[in-house]
This record gives structure tokens, sequence and C-alpha cells, in this order.
């Protein structure tokens, strides 16, 4: 640098003017060294100064930016592309290619919070339409209705707009399932909704049924939501004569009788108590001849042969040879009450009139396969 300031020195001392002040030297006597001096000195320094800008403001700036931008990008695949709405695919199309080409930090992250904004926008349009999808599809598919909704929903461009929809899903939903169901006790009553009897056949987690009138299927309807009323078919009475066998039937001799109804339930595991029929009727109780030993648990050595107690007391009865039916009900309400026969084992075999052939073909495998940990129960109903 020294030599340079130098020979720059030394050159302008060799410069004289002539008296127009021109130069009286030539320029083909300028030294040519001196200039590409001057050149290199500019480039140094020019250069100097682009690494001070580009490694303390543009460099850092640069990283920071792309760090944004990757920040950016995974909340759009974490939060807005999951979703699967026709707006949320546009929306999140359109930012990612913004966040790409945007040229500072505060760009991205202004994209960030559209990402945001579309996420629960979309997310509740997405939840909406599968609580659609869910209300018009079960027992029947409603798929006019679901169209009709979606559509609406389409058009709902605020989280306001969605929220105030929602109600309406519901409404129409209860509206349509009702109605359904009503036109369907219509064909089956007739306009006045009398003198029949339905099976309403539910179907979730298990498929049961209920019996009842028509007219007390129409207050059973119009007192459900949509929830219910989708999972339901009503049918009229088709009879399945189920023969259920219970090892303990004593309990049940002086309590259920043909002619009586009750609710049929399943036990699962402990403690999960199913119905599978509900008000079904009993239409015989038959009891084993084949039971020929029942024991106390109480004494090892008591063996008795029921049956061949009742065929003893019968032969020397009159009053078995006029009324059996009567007699024979006297005498196991004395022996429950007086030979305590209740605490044996005894087995009963009841045959119940169910209406749904899946609910029939159930409680029959249930019966049918001694690993299976299922439990019928039977309740009198009052």
């Amino acid at each position: 640098m020294v030599n340079i300031s130098k020979g720059l020195k030394e050159y302008g001392d060799g410069l004289q003017l002539n008296g127009r002040g021109e130069s009286n030297v030539s320029k083909g006597q300028v030294d040519s060294s001196v200039i590409v001096g001057m050149v290199v000195v500019l480039i140094v320094v020019a250069a100097a100064g682009f690494g001070v800008y580009y490694f303390g403001f543009m460099r850092p700036q640069r990283i920071q930016l792309e760090e944004t931008r990757d920040q950016a990008l995974a909340t759009l695949d974490a939060e807005l592309e999951p979703i699967d709405t026709t707006q949320a695919n546009q929306a999140a199309s359109r930012i990612r290619s913004d966040i790409m080409e945007a040229d500072d930090e505060e760009e991205v992250r202004a994209l960030m919070g559209e990402i945001s904004h579309y996420a629960n926008l979309e997310g509740t349009r997405e939840e909406l339409e599968e609580l659609v999808t869910k209300g018009t599809r079960n027992s029947y598919t409603l798929e006019d209705v679901r169209t009709d909704l979606v559509v609406n929903l389409n058009d709902k461009e605020s989280m306001e707009e969605l929220e105030e929809f929602r109600g309406e899903i519901i409404n129409r939903m209860n509206y349509e399932w009702t109605s359904l169901h009503l036109e369907e006790l219509k064909s089956i009553g007739g306009e006045n909704m009398e003198g029949e009897n339905v099976v309403i056949i539910e179907r979730n987690d298990f498929v049961s049924e209920r019996h009842m009138t028509v007219e007390e299927a129409e207050i059973f309807v119009e007192e459900q939501g949509w929830e219910t009323l989708r999972g339901i078919e009503i049918k009229e009475k088709n009879t399945f004569r189920v023969p259920i066998y219970v090892d303990d039937g004593y309990r049940w001799v002086s309590e259920i009788d043909p002619g009586d109804r009750v609710d049929i339930m399943v036990r699962y595991g402990q403690d999960n108590l199913v119905p599978r029929s509900t008000s079904a009727e009993v239409f015989d109780v038959l009891y084993s001849s084949g039971i020929s030993s029942v024991s106390d648990p109480t004494d090892e050595d008591f063996d008795t042969d029921v049956w061949e107690q009742i065929k003893a007391e019968k032969a020397g009865s009159t009053e078995a040879e006029e009324d059996w039916d009567d007699w024979a009900q006297s005498f196991i309400q004395k022996a429950r009450d007086d030979a305590n026969l209740v605490d044996y084992d005894f087995e009963a075999l009841f045959i119940i009139e169910v209406h749904s052939d899946e609910v029939s073909s159930d409680l029959l495998e249930i019966q049918q396969f001694d690993e299976v940990e299922e439990e019928i129960v039977l309740r009198l109903r009052d």
C-alpha cells in the first residue's frame, strides 16, 4: 500500500501543465501499473465491505429465514395437510407455494398464522362432515339428506357460520329419522297407529330387540334423538322360538311361567350386562327328566332324585290327579319354602319367543359353545 501511495505522489509531481492547462505528458507516458493498482485497491475495499455485510447481516438473516421456512412447512404438514376437505387442500397448496417464495421471515410468520386459521376452520368443517356421514348412514342410508347437508356445509366461510350450522345438522337428522320411522309404523298399523305389535331391532355394538305395540313404538320414536333412531329398524313380528338353558333353573320356577314377559340379558365378562331382547314372551318352561341327582353343596353325603320324589308324591295324591298344574305349583312352592330346594343345582329350559334372526342365532351360539364366557340372564318384567 505504501509503494502505491508513493508511486501516485511521484506521478503527480512529475506532471507539468502548459499554458493552456494541458499536461505536457503524452497519454502513452502514463504508467499503467498505477491504474491497475487503483483498481485492485477498489476491488479489495469492495470485497471487504461485501464480506462484512454478507457474513454480518445477510447470511444470518438467510439462515433465520430458512429455519422459519422449515418450521412453517412442518406446521403445515402437521396441522393442515391431514385435513381432508376441498378447502383445506386448496389452502395448503397455496400456502406451501407462498412459503417457498417468501423473501423475509415476517412474511413466513404471517403465513404460519394462516395455517392456524385454516386448520381450525377446516378441522371444524371436516368434523361436521363426519357428523353428517355418521348421522345419515346406519340401518338405512339417507343419501339425499347427506348430499344436501354437505353442499350447505361447504358454503360456510367462517367459524361462526360453521358452529351455527352444527345445530341445523342435528335438527335435520332428528327430523329425518323420526319421519322415516313414523312412516314405517304407519305402514304396519295404519294411520291410527293401532292394533299391531312390532319389534324394534337396534343395531349398535350388539343386535338387540324391543317388543311393543305400534302405539308404544310411536312414543318411543318421538322421544329418541338421531343417535338412537339411526340404529334401529321397525318390523312386524316374525317369531323365533329359542330354547334357553339355565342350570340354576329352580330359582326361576316360581317366578317365570308360560305367557310371562322377560328381558333377555347377556353378561359379557364381569360387569358388562347387555340387553338383547326386551319384553320377550315365554312360550313354555321345561324341566329335564334326565336330572336325577340334586346335591347339597354343604353336605357331600346328600343326594336325591328330585323327579322320583315328585312322581312318588304324585302317585299317592288324588289332588295331583285332579289338577296337576295347581298341585305341581304347590309342591314346588313347598319344596322351596320347606326343603330349601332353591339352594341346590336344578336345570330348566325356557322356550322364549324372539323376533330377530340375529338375536336368535346369537343366543343359540352362546349356549352351544362351552368355551364362550358369556352368560344369559333372564329378568321377569313387572
